[in-house]
């Protein structure tokens, strides 16, 4: 049996090309052999080296029972799909499987659990130098986009204040007390109708929504890009710490 998978193909070449990048080359090559177990592990590895989700998946169900046994290949997708979408797929697979799991992909696999109840999780669970951006991350992510707003709505700018955005906050805060002593100055010296008046309060009704909107949306985009700044953290901390090769 091992005799028919190497005259299929020629491992040491494929891993030649690996290691040397021959990315046309190395596809060339492994569309000339016939698909069998081994040679879709071949194209799952290539999938990962030259990313390309959609077909990696593809390729690793046909031959997942080979491919999960290679530790340096598991550890290899477990760092790329740790800020991936597809990365609760991944790690539910390899948690699941009867195989050992590697060590990094255990490890990775804690950094997905922080991510899915950061609320709950001990943060010493993970390395120290993760520890300061997953706790910046536990805080963001219970603010809640509807609690901003309605912050804003009652103060202009402390829905900003409330995800931590002190400088927006006082800006936003003296931007809508000018706009709002223009427009009731205009009213009380010229009336409520008066071009003046109708222009500043128009200003002000303007900026007072904008102001309820941006709260909203800026506690959404901040939750988001902290959790994907933990994210890339945790993947440079383990592909420099280990720096794990597929070939």
């Amino acid at each position: 049996m091992v005799n028919n998978l190497f005259a299929q193909i020629d491992l040491p070449f494929v891993s030649h090309l690996g290691k040397s990048n021959l990315e046309r080359e190395h596809l060339s090559y492994l569309k000339s052999v016939n698909e069998t177990d081994s040679v879709c592990f071949q194209f799952a590895k290539y999938y990962l080296q030259y990313p390309d989700d959609s077909l990696f998946f593809i390729y690793f169900k046909k031959s997942s029972d080979q491919f999960l046994k290679d530790s340096n290949a598991v550890n290899f997708a477990s760092i790329q799909f740790t800020q991936n979408s597809k990365s609760s797929f991944w790690f539910d697979t390899c948690l699941n499987q009867k195989a050992e799991i590697p060590r990094i992909t255990q490890q990775l696999s804690i950094i997905q659990s922080s991510i899915s109840n950061p609320k709950e999780f001990d943060f010493n669970l993970l390395p120290e130098k993760l520890q300061v951006d997953f706790q910046k991350y536990q805080k963001i992510s219970s603010k809640k986009p509807i609690v901003a707003l309605s912050l804003s709505a009652v103060i202009p700018g402390l829905g900003k204040l409330y995800i931590g955005s002190s400088k927006s906050f006082a800006l936003t805060l003296l931007s809508m007390t000018v706009l709002g002593l223009q427009s009731y100055e205009s009213y009380h010296s010229k009336g409520i109708a008066h071009p003046l008046t109708i222009v500043n309060l128009g200003f002000f009704t303007t900026y007072y929504a904008v102001n309820l909107l941006g709260s909203y949306r800026e506690t959404k985009l901040k939750k988001k890009e902290i959790k994907t700044q933990y994210l890339i953290n945790a993947t440079n901390y383990y592909h420099y710490k280990y720096r794990p090769s597929l070939y």
